[in-house]
């Protein structure tokens, strides 16, 4: 049985990876959209799995990381759909690109890039950040580490059909191989 694909999408915080790839997963049949375990309250905006951080156990998680003072995690059921040939995408931090890689090496690094000034409108308009955090997520934007990811999906547009079919066509281009 051939390995699954495991598509890690990263970008700075506001800048549509969850918008794209609830995109593409309705698009794309097979692929799946990995739910994150998030210490942090249910939100509106994000589709995760809520949990309080002393209810955090690592061990559960085939990945995990800490990032605005929350950890998040993915489950260990996503590694074992990806020995039985499922695909996932899943939103992740930079910071752990190489960890996940070394876990799992059919991996690609699908990057959002936005302007940091639609950054700040988008975190305002989504009303989850209060200032101060809005501005630590710029200030991370603006320190972000230079990638050089397979994919880079521009989701400056508010129609995220555009940069979902460039995603899509990226996607079918790795599973269809």
């Amino acid at each position: 049985m051939n390995k699954g694909v495991l598509f890690l999408m990263v970008g700075n915080s506001g800048s549509g990876k969850d918008s794209v790839i609830k995109y593409v997963v309705n698009k794309i049949p097979g692929l799946r959209k990995v739910k994150r375990h998030v210490t942090r309250q249910d939100s509106e905006t994000e589709e995760f799995i809520s949990l309080k951080k002393e209810d955090f156990n690592k061990d559960d998680y085939f990945i995990f990381w800490e990032a605005y003072d929350k950890l998040y995690g993915v489950d260990r059921e996503v590694l074992e759909g990806l020995m039985n040939g499922k695909n996932y995408i899943v939103n992740i931090s930079r910071k752990t690109i190489k960890k996940t890689m070394e876990r799992w090496s059919n991996c690609y690094v699908i990057e959002c890039v936005i302007p940091v000034k639609l950054i700040r409108q988008r975190l305002n308009d989504r009303g989850r950040e209060d200032e101060a955090e809005i501005e630590k997520r710029i200030q991370r934007a603006l320190t972000a580490p230079l990638l050089n990811p397979d994919c880079t999906i521009d989701t400056s547009n508010s129609d995220v059909s555009i940069a979902g079919e460039r995603l899509i066509s990226f996607i079918n281009s790795i599973i269809n191989q």
